[in-house]
């Protein structure tokens, strides 16, 4: 649960930051990196656990 609040907290004040700076167009274009960042994350995740899986049987 803290590392959804924190990812929280980061992810907003990165979001102000974009936005101070680059505008509404810098806003969202941290918010695509954000969560193509996230889904690699996952990804990787993912496929680490079928390796693991693997290796089992």
């Amino acid at each position: 649960m803290t590392s959804y609040f924190t990812g929280g907290v980061l992810g907003s004040a990165g979001a102000t930051l974009a936005f101070a700076r680059f505008g509404i167009v810098g806003s969202y274009l941290f918010g695509v990196a954000i969560t193509v960042f996230g889904l690699l994350v996952w990804a990787l995740g993912r496929s680490r656990e079928k390796l693991m899986i693997q290796e089992l049987n």
